[in-house]
Parts: structure tokens; sequence; C-alpha cells
């Protein structure tokens, strides 16, 4: 975290929960993208800015200037993206993802929520996970494009997820939260490691758009925490989930119906990023937050 105790985080324009929010400064030549509605992303940013009026920490929120160079990621604690839109337009350049790995390499961290799999029809299936799995695969990583979700549905549905107490700052205030569905989320191979952040509600299960198919989902992860591959000192970590929706305003219907006030979304979503940013201490009982690390 900086030094001053301001957290930097820096959001990627490009991502399908920020495209719906607000205009990008650029688009791909070409390419398709939603109309801003300017009502996606109000409660969360909203209260990103009011966490540091009841502490000692500012944070500072900006958007990427597409594509990402390591200029833009300087100083920044954590990099967040809110599934990267699909097409090809908006996928990841190589210098894309080498500046994000060499600036992950010196300390920088990452939020990525990645988005369910298509549960269409196989005649009219995407991959709508493909733009973020490279981003994933630098920190071995994989993810499939299946929907998870609750047993029989193939369309959007919602269900109460606990949030692991493994890492009480996550957790904290935050016992449960709730999304519509999710990827497949793989974790790195052994030796390797990954911590458990949240997983799948019993009865959930996959959907393949391709095989017409629902089955058991190999993993039970929504939610994993994992650090840069090769242990380097002062590296950074990821935490990755399998959608993204959740962190829409409440009555806010595209591309998916926001889910921010219910359950705890709202507050695990800050801590989730507070963490990534070097926050460790939580509040005592009745205390406001505080920006010790």
């Amino acid at each position: 975290m900086s030094a001053n105790k301001t957290l930097n985080i820096l959001f990627d324009s490009w991502s399908a929960q920020v495209l719906f929010q607000q205009a990008a400064p650029n688009y791909p030549t070409g390419a398709n993208y939603p109309k801003p509605t300017g009502m996606r992303l109000n409660t969360l940013l909203g209260a990103m800015k009011s966490i540091g009026l009841s502490s000692n920490c500012n944070w500072n929120v900006s958007f990427t200037n597409p594509p990402i160079t390591a200029a833009q990621l300087a100083g920044i604690d954590v990099y967040v993206s809110l599934t990267r839109y699909q097409g090809t337009g908006f996928a990841y350049q190589a210098a894309e993802l080498t500046a994000i790995e060499n600036w992950v390499k010196t300390g920088g961290n990452i939020l990525l929520m990645s988005n369910h799999g298509d549960f269409s029809l196989p005649v009219n299936s995407d991959n709508w996970t493909a733009n973020d799995i490279p981003l994933a695969a630098l920190f071995g990583v994989t993810l499939e494009n299946y929907s998870v979700q609750q047993r029989g549905n193939k369309t959007s549905t919602s269900d109460i997820m606990s949030v692991k107490n493994t890492i009480p700052y996550l957790a904290n205030q935050a016992p449960t939260m709730t999304a519509h569905n999710s990827c497949i989320i793989i974790p790195p191979s052994a030796p390797a490691t990954f911590t458990s952040i949240v997983e799948f509600p019993s009865g959930w299960n996959a959907y393949c758009s391709k095989t017409n198919k629902i089955t058991a989902p190999p993993t039970p992860y929504f939610s994993i925490l994992v650090p840069y591959p090769g242990g380097a000192a002062g590296a950074g970590q990821m935490l990755v989930m399998g959608n993204s929706g959740w962190t829409g305003d409440y009555g806010s219907p595209s591309p998916a119906c926001g889910q921010i006030p219910m359950q705890n979304n709202l507050m695990f979503v800050l801590n989730c990023i507070g963490y990534l940013a070097g926050l460790r201490q939580v509040p005592a009982t009745g205390q406001c937050p505080s920006a010790a690390i």
C-alpha cells in the first residue's frame, strides 16, 4: 500500500460493469459496446469514496485508458477487472499482459471477476470467459465456460454463499454474499498454493452450452485467492471470482440484475479491495474501519 495511506485503485475501463456505468476513454475500432447508463456502479463507487471518511485512509479510484501500460499501473495498489467485455477488440494485448505481470512481480494486486459461462443453446454459444482467461492464466488459474448455478436452471438465478473466515478481514461483517451464477474456476496445480474464499452452495450444477448438458462442477470455488506463482518476495496476489454482475446497483437490469445491497455483497467487495490494497486489521466491534496494515 502507498506510504501516505492512500489506496490507489485502478478499474478496467473495458470491463463489462464499467462500460455499462460510464463511457470509456476510447473503444476498439469497429467494436460493438453498450450504452452507458450511469446507474450500474454508483453504490460501489460511492461507498469506496465514502469509506475513507470513517478512517484515516483515502480510497483513490481511477480508470484505465486502454491500452494498459506500465505508466498507468505505476503507484497502483489494486487493478480491478469486472469481466473484460466480450469480443476480439476488447481482448488483452500481449503488451498489456506483460505490463500487468511485471507490475504484479513488484507488488501489484488484482481483483478479477470473470463471467459465468454462456447458457444459450449450443448453436449460439460463445465463450463468455474468453477475455478473462489470459489474465487468470498469469496466476496459473484456469477459467472454464460453464454456467454454474442452481440445479436444473439455465437462466440467471441466485443463492446465498458463505464467505469463509480463513482470512478474517475478508469475512468481516460479510459472512454471506450472493451471485446469480459463476463460471468454473480451476486453481493452479500443486505445488502452487491458493486459499478458498467462497464456495458454491449445495445443489449448484454446471451447465455446458456446447453439450447442452448439466453436470456436477469439477471444483466448488466461486472465489479463490492466489499468490503470484513462484512465491517471489514482494509479489502480489490475485483474488478471482466467477461472476461480476452482483456488484451492480440494485434495480439496474443490464447486463444482469444488480445485487449489491443483497446479503453482505457491498461489504464483501469493499473487504476484498481493501485487503488486496494492504489492509489487514479488523476493526473492534462497534468501531469505525481502520487503515492499519
